[in-house]
Parts: structure tokens; C-alpha cells; sequence
């Protein structure tokens, strides 16, 4: 079973439903970061391909890493290394 973006979040709120026209329009021209495990057990690495293909169509500027062995919680010292230098690349002087 895969997570549903749309589900009701922690203490019953309603959580973001990324996959929307109308909310994936808020990210345009933004800047997002995304890391994602290959091994990722909790959510599979599939599942975060179809975001990432409709943020990238509406113009957002995804910085996508993936990491081969890695899962849920763990990242290896270069996926911290580009994650810890992202926002030097995405905000102007």
C-alpha cells in the first residue's frame, strides 16, 4: 500500500494534496529540494516520480537526488553535503 497524498494528516487535518492543478500552480517558479532513498521501504521510490514529473511541468525548479542503498532515514555524506548547499544555490545575494 502506497501513501495517499490526500489522506487526513496527524490529529485528523486535512493533509496537502500535492497532485492537484490548483496547488501544484503555488509551486511554480519555486525552488524544491527532494531527496529520495532507492530502498525506501515506508515510500517507494516510484511514488515520488509522479510529483516530481508534474512539479517539473509546471516549472518548478526540482533539485532531485536519489541514493542507491539508502532508505527511509539515512543519507549518505554526499546527498547532506548537496542538501546542506542547496540553499546557497537558490537564494540571491
Amino acid at each position: 500500500m502506497f501513501p495517499d497524498p490526500g489522506a487526513k494528516g496527524a490529529f485528523g487535518r486535512q493533509s496537502y494534496r500535492f497532485l492537484e492543478e490548483r496547488n501544484l500552480q503555488k509551486f511554480k517558479g519555486m525552488p524544491v529540494f527532494i531527496f529520495h532513498g532507492r530502498e525506501d521501504r515506508n515510500c517507494p521510490f516510484a511514488v515520488t516520480q509522479e510529483p516530481v514529473k508534474k512539479l517539473e511541468g509546471i516549472g518548478a525548479g526540482i533539485e532531485l537526488i536519489t541514493e542507491e542503498g539508502a532508505g527511509h532515514r539515512r543519507t549518505g555524506p554526499e546527498a547532506l553535503r548537496r542538501h546542506h548547499d542547496w540553499p546557497k544555490k537558490v537564494t540571491r545575494p
